[in-house]
């Protein structure tokens, strides 16, 4: 036995001393957790060798290959290729830069094998330019832009090999100047201290070592590493300043002087070789990044000069490199490091992601607990390979294996392992242990009567202990003697099958129950616990943790978070109220800042309770995973959080996670009107306003948030000013839609956040103008007003026109019948009448008979000629001819009359019809008092009544009744003559002759 102790504890001490070992020299540098993103040609790429990466202005990732010039935006590749039938495309699919942007248009200068090209942003297309050599013959090969300066020149060697020469070309003007002869396939410029360019250092050359040129009359040039050795093979140059350049070589990197000539070359990590170097990148003030032809991305720490990291691909790691071979390095004005490999395309981390430090040493492992071990140090439980032991600092201490000799089986951790606080007793299952502080080893002691689901210790310090089926309380003698006493529940409601138990600083006991419910009870003054309250619902309440002042208790479980105040009033946290996930908790801890710190199914989320939002940590911060545990989160006395699950653990302060702090830039990719793609002259990303119809007013837009450091997760929230002021929060899908926008105009804004929820602090915009249809226009409107206008006056003026000209003739014809025809009647009548005295007795009559009838019908012209007359169209005129013809009629039979008009203007206009009816039946009502009545006063009444207008025609005798029915048709006709002018008409011969006509209007 004691050999095995002795075997045991070798091994133990081994182990240990090789992770401390291995842990100093990775933190000799600040150790990066890096979980990198992709870009390959499943994602779009149109090839996988990478030789460089852009990033421009707006936020666009150029990534160059072997076939062709690629745009990312997070979400899309975008390739542009050679195309032979249009005149501004690529020449040559071969791209050998990177891409230069021009400080004043935004437009891009690289080169591809055969050509310059200038990418012109506005018009998303490509203007070519070739060179030409001294001898003026036209460069159709290997071009290579490598620098583009202040004045506008682009720097570029064009030419094969040895061959090969050094261009200004001026990207203003395009006037190319040749400076000098320039071999080697890579080139750098180095400033000066005032930033002016006096040399450019060549690199890949035909033999090993280096050229170094001076920008000086005859362009002395300088050979360093000139002996016949491969490994002096300078392959990349990375320049810092006029003194130090990082070479990558064929096996390493060196710090090389370009002043002096001096080098120091670097080639292992531990053991390792690190192999041909293709691209050098300094980060910060200490780091250097490596990418090796076969052995991944290498961290060089500066300051100690030494590689101290190591970066390679991993078959089971979706977060790893995407392949070993690293062939070029780029980190943007927003910290992402670009990894382009050989043959596979990208991989990409924001360098600003990496949050938690994992022990390396636990990566890959599966923790379900941590707790304060009886000696003081974080104990963290491991199934398989047993205690982690470290100190509050997270440096380790030890490793206690799983196995007990004493019981000679295993016990995995996979259950709570208790210890109550200030004790060295604690329990496991049904198992009773001890810890030995002279051999740090745990001992068992014996087995116990009850599974231990929970335990807890309350303000009076008495221990509680929860079996799956009741509460008991632990007695523990000097002696080291442990007994259990049962307590009793007094509440009808018992519980079913306990899972946890916790008390509170008010000596409140929380019992979780059966998944499904919080049971919470007091003591009561015989030791019992009596049922406060119980909440249902709640699903597993797993860990419990109360805030300082014992304001508040935050509850973990798979319902959710659970909040219950000093009242024990409770509420499940929600997605819709309090912007917090839907997901299963496992543990809570509040940091001094008031947030609370949340483990789950779903990652680590960071809740702030006053702003009401989440941020959600994953994989790509730098954890291990998804998956956590409940037992493994635990909240050290420095403020440091320790969180494990499924594939390691994390060591943290909440003080020291720092957001990614690079707002995204967003941009307009796609714009759709009509839900068909809008035909722009210039390309959509550089419009800032939209003058459109009115008949393409639904408008739909797509649009990206340029931040890498996880492009998925970059959220978006729009509007449309003008139309709907309010924030519509869009999530991740970067589109909106606006269905038949009302002509007028607008700003459409979007924001976004990136993956660690910081905003754009400016939206996005695009002011909009939908036209307005010509015939909503003012102008139309007044030319309708107009036209209308005329119309109206143009049909007044013909309607006045034919009164004129129906009044002139009725003049001409009233005339000519008064002229013409009365004086023929009369001369009818007075020939009549002269014969009348000579003729025999026999004709007397007959020739009477011929006079009456004459002036009879000379009486009834003239009442035609009155009609038709124009000049007689007013209401005096009327009242004229009923008084003339009164006179006629009444005059000769001794009838008085009386002819008034009460409320009526003389001067009003009567039409011809109502003035001739009216006059026709006054004609025959008074003819007919005349004849028939034997009164001698005839009343007429013309007057404006409420109703509209009455005439009344009234004698004062009575009418003498015929023995004879008579043959007349007079009243048929007055009659008759009312209906036509839409009047009433009412004929009484009660107390005389009495004739009431009633109408709306005299028209």
């Amino acid at each position: 036995m004691a050999q095995h102790y002795m075997h045991l504890n070798a091994r133990l001490v081994a182990l240990f001393v090789w992770y401390v070992l291995s842990l100093a020299s990775t933190l000799q540098a600040q150790h990066l957790q890096f979980a990198f993103h992709h870009l390959s040609r499943n994602q779009g790429l149109s090839q996988g060798t990478c030789p460089y990466v852009s990033r421009d202005s707006r936020g666009f990732v150029w990534v160059a290959t072997t076939d062709g010039l690629n745009r990312f935006d997070g979400r899309h590749v975008r390739v542009y290729r050679p195309d032979p039938g249009s005149r501004h495309s690529l020449v040559g699919n071969i791209i050998t830069s990177a891409c230069y942007e021009d400080s004043i248009t935004g437009d891009l200068w690289f080169t591809t094998y055969n050509a310059i090209h200038r990418y012109v942003r506005e018009y998303d297309h490509f203007d070519t330019f070739r060179l030409k050599t001294r001898a003026g013959e036209v460069l159709v090969g290997d071009y290579y832009a490598f620098h583009l300066d202040k004045q506008d020149r682009l720097w570029l060697r064009a030419g094969s090999g040895n061959q090969g020469e050094l261009h200004w070309f001026n990207i203003r003007t395009g006037r190319d100047s040749v400076l000098c002869p320039l071999a080697g396939n890579r080139s750098v410029v180095i400033p000066d201290r005032s930033g002016a360019i006096r040399q450019v250092l060549c690199s890949v050359l035909d033999s090993p070592g280096l050229e170094i040129v001076e920008m000086s009359p005859g362009f002395p040039r300088r050979r360093y590493f000139q002996e016949n050795n491969t490994n002096t093979n300078v392959r990349e140059v990375c320049v810092e300043s006029d003194t130090l350049a990082w070479l990558g070589l064929r096996n390493g990197i060196a710090a090389f002087n370009p002043q002096t000539g001096t080098s120091q070359q670097y080639s292992t990590f531990g053991e390792q070789m690190a192999g041909s170097v293709w691209s050098v990148c300094p980060y910060g003030k200490r780091l250097l990044f490596v990418a090796t032809r076969q052995k991944g991305l290498w961290v060089f720490d500066r300051l100690s000069r030494k590689f101290v990291q190591q970066f390679v691909h991993e078959a089971d790691n979706p977060y790893s490199l995407l392949d070993n071979e690293a062939m070029n390095l780029h980190i943007d004005r927003q910290e992402n490091l670009w990894v382009a490999h050989w043959k596979y395309g990208l991989s990409y981390v924001n360098l600003r992601k990496n949050k938690f430090f994992i022990p390396p040493a636990t990566r890959g492992n599966s923790f379900w607990q941590f707790l304060e071990g009886p000696d003081g140090n974080i104990w963290c439980c491991e199934p398989d390979k047993g205690i982690f032991v470290y100190t509050a600092d997270g440096q380790p201490v030890d490793t206690l294996d799983s196995y007990f000799p004493e019981i000679q089986e295993r016990l995995g951790f996979t259950d709570p392992l208790y210890f109550p606080e200030g004790k060295r007793f604690g329990f496991y299952r049904d198992n009773l242990l001890e810890w030995d502080g002279a051999k740090r080893a745990l001992k068992w002691v014996k087995k116990l009567p009850l599974t231990i689901a929970g335990l807890c210790t309350t303000p009076a310090g008495r221990i509680l202990v929860a079996g799956k089926k009741g509460i008991f309380a632990l007695h523990h003698s000097p002696a080291g003697d442990y007994s259990f006493g049962s307590l009793v529940l007094n509440s009808p409601v018992q519980p079913k099958s306990i899972l946890a138990i916790h008390s509170d600083r008010r000596g409140n006991i929380y019992v979780s129950d059966n998944l499904e419910r919080l049971l919470i009870y007091t003591e009561t003054s015989q030791g019992g616990l009596v049922l406060k309250k119980a909440i249902e619902g709640t699903g597993d309440c797993s860990v419990f943790f109360e805030r300082p002042d014992g304001q508040e208790l935050w509850v973990a479980g798979s319902g959710g978070l659970l909040s219950i105040d000093r009242d024990l009033n409770a509420r499940i946290l929600n997605e819709s109220a309090d912007s917090l996930p839907n997901a299963t908790y496992y543990s809570v801890i509040p940091d001094r800042r008031g947030r609370l710190w949340l483990s789950s199914n779903q990652g680590l989320l960071c809740y702030d309770t006053v702003r009401h939002n989440a941020i959600r940590y994953l994989p790509v911060d730098g954890l291990f995973g998804y998956e956590f545990n409940t037992g493994a989160f635990y909240l050290a006395r420095n403020g440091k959080i320790w969180a494990g699950g499924l594939g390691g653990m994390v060591i943290f302060h909440p003080d020291s996670i720092r957001n990614v702090p690079f707002e995204p830039q967003v941009q307009f990719t796609h714009i759709f009107a009509n839900d068909a793609p809008l035909e722009t002259a210039r390309q959509v990303e550089v419009l800032e306003s939209l003058d459109i119809p009115y008949d393409q007013n639904t408008l739909s837009f797509e649009f990206v948030a340029l931040e890498f450091s996880d492009p998925e997760a970059n959220t978006f929230r729009y509007r449309m000013l003008g139309y709907d002021n309010n924030w519509v929060e869009s999530g991740a899908r970067g589109f909106a839609r606006y269905a038949n926008l009302p002509p007028g105009n607008y700003i459409f804004e979007v924001l976004a956040a990136n993956s660690d929820g910081v905003w754009s602090t400016a939206p996005k915009q695009l002011k909009i103008h939908i036209r307005t249809p010509f015939y909503m226009t003012w102008w139309f409107y007044l030319l309708c007003t107009i036209a209308t206008a005329g119309l109206i006056y143009a049909w007044f003026r013909y309607r006045l026109e034919q009164a004129l000209k129906i009044e002139r003739m009725r003049v001409q014809i009233s005339s000519d019948l008064h002229d013409d025809v009365g004086t023929l009647l009369s001369g009818l009548a007075m020939q009549s009448e002269v014969l009348e005295i000579t003729a025999p007795e026999k004709d007397k009559g007959k020739l009477r008979r011929l006079s009456e009838i004459s002036r009879d019908a000379m009486a009834r012209m003239r009442d035609t000629v009155w009609a038709i007359d124009a000049r007689k169209d007013k209401l005096e005129n009327l009242l004229d001819r009923m008084r003339e013809h009164a006179e006629e009629t009444l005059g000769p039979r001794g009838i008085r009359f009386s002819i008034e008009a009460t409320g009526l203007n003389p001067k009003h206009n009567l039409p011809t019809d109502i003035r001739q009816n009216l006059y026709l039946i006054y004609k025959e009502a008074v003819t007919n008092a005349a004849r028939h009545s034997n009164g001698d006063f005839v009343s007429v009444l013309l007057q404006k009544t409420a109703s509209g207008f009455e005439m009344h025609i009234v004698d004062n005798g009575r009418v003498v009744e015929k023995t004879w029915k008579t043959t007349g048709s007079g009243t048929s006709n007055m009659h008759m003559r009312a209906e036509k002018i839409g009047a009433a008409l009412e004929i009484s011969r009660e107390d005389g002759f009495c004739v009431i006509l009633r109408m709306k209007t005299l028209g």
